[in-house]
C-alpha cells in the first residue's frame, strides 16, 4: 500500500487516493495500529471531499466511516452508533446490500456494547434480510465469496443473541438460514432443488425413533450442539 501511496497521487483521481488510504487503514487495523489507521482514514476522507458531488462521493464517504465506526465501536459505542446509523442510511439510499449488512453488523455491535440489546437484534434482523436479498443475486462462488465473512458473522451473532436467550429452535433456525445464504445459486441448479433452510420441528417429526441428530455451530467464543 505504501507503493500504491507513491503512485496514486501521481494520477490525479481522488476516489481512488482516497480508497488506497482506506485500504491501508483497514491494513494498519489488522495489525494492531489504531492510532495510524485512524491517521489514514483522516487522510482518506481529505480525498473524499475532492471528489465530485453524487454516488461516487456518498458511497467513499461510507465506506471510510464504516471502518472510523468499526474503531470507534471498542471505545465509545454511542458514537460508533451515530456514525454507523449514518453509514446504514448512505447504503440503503445506493441500494448496496452487502455493505448495509456490514454497517448494520458492526451497528449491532456498537448498539450491545452500549447496552442496547433490543437495537442490536434488530439490526442484525435487517442484515440477514439484507444479506439474503443479495445472496439471491449472486451467481457465482467468486461474489459469493465477497459476502461470505459478513455472512459468517451476522448469523453467529444472531445466533449467539438467541442461545443467550434460552430460544435453540430459534437459534438453530438462524443457522441452517445462514448456511443457505452461502449456499451458491449454482450449485442448488446441480443438485435439481432448491435448497430451504431446516427447522428442528421438521427434523423432530421426520427422525426415525432409533436415530440420535446431532448438529453443531462453531461460534467465535463457543461451541454449541443441538441434540
Amino acid at each position: 500500500m505504501d507503493e500504491v501511496l507513491d503512485v496514486a497521487p501521481t494520477l490525479n483521481r481522488p476516489k481512488d487516493i482516497a480508497f488506497a488510504h482506506l485500504f491501508r487503514a483497514k491494513d494498519l487495523v489488522a495489525l494492531g495500529r489504531v492510532n495510524a489507521a485512524r491517521a489514514e482514514l483522516d487522510d482518506a476522507l481529505r480525498w473524499v471531499d475532492r471528489i465530485d458531488a453524487g454516488p461516487g462521493h456518498d458511497r467513499a464517504l461510507a465506506d471510510v466511516l464504516l471502518v472510523r465506526g468499526a474503531i470507534e465501536g471498542a471505545e465509545d459505542p454511542q458514537a460508533a452508533v451515530h456514525t454507523l446509523t449514518h453509514v446504514a442510511s448512505v447504503y440503503r439510499g445506493l441500494k448496496t446490500d452487502g455493505f448495509l449488512a456490514e454497517a448494520l453488523y458492526q451497528e449491532a455491535v456498537a448498539a450491545q456494547a452500549a447496552g442496547d440489546e433490543l437495537g442490536a437484534r434488530a439490526r442484525l434482523q435487517e442484515a440477514i434480510n439484507a444479506i439474503e436479498r443479495q445472496s439471491a443475486s449472486f451467481g457465482s462462488p467468486e461474489t459469493r465469496a465477497m459476502l461470505y465473512e459478513t455472512v459468517e458473522r451476522v448469523f453467529d451473532a444472531k445466533v449467539r443473541i438467541e442461545l443467550g436467550n434460552k430460544r435453540s429452535d430459534s437459534a438453530f433456525a438462524y443457522l441452517e438460514r445462514g448456511r443457505v445464504a452461502a449456499w451458491a445459486p449454482d450449485a442448488r441448479l446441480r443438485l435439481g432443488s432448491e435448497r430451504t433452510a431446516g427447522s428442528l420441528t421438521r427434523i423432530r417429526e421426520l427422525l426415525p425413533a432409533d436415530a440420535l441428530f446431532v448438529e453443531y455451530a462453531l461460534l467465535p467464543d463457543t461451541l454449541a450442539m443441538w441434540i
